[in-house]
């Protein structure tokens, strides 16, 4: 339930993070031209008239196949995975290979 409403934030706020100010660039999301078709094993393949909207679509396409992930990382390594999957819990990471303790490695990402 926790990361639920974890990724629902981070969603939210990517969402809202090109709403402010003008970055230089007269392109916003609402303007790229950009298609984003995938092939039969899910490959992403992107089409955009310009590099700001072939960011764009990699950045959305990223997001699709791997939001949780993403997600799962930033709390990893912000060493809050105690505050949201409690202290006495186990993961497994980098790639499934090592099983950590979260409060141990809370403590290592904080550290660092």
């Amino acid at each position: 339930m926790r990361l639920i409403f974890f990724v629902s934030i981070l969603i939210s706020f990517l969402g809202l993070s090109g709403c402010g100010g003008s970055g230089g660039s007269s392109n916003d999301a609402r303007s790229f031209d950009t298609s984003i078709r995938r092939t039969d094993h899910g490959i992403p393949h992107i089409k955009a008239d310009n590099f700001a909207g072939l960011g764009y679509g990699y950045g959305y396409a990223v997001a699709e196949d791997n939001i949780c992930k993403l997600a799962d990382f930033y709390v990893t390594v912000n060493g809050e995975r105690s505050k949201f999957f409690g202290a006495d819990e186990t993961f497994l990471f980098p790639a499934n290979l090592l099983e950590f303790n979260n409060a141990d490695s809370d403590f290592f990402f904080k550290l660092i």
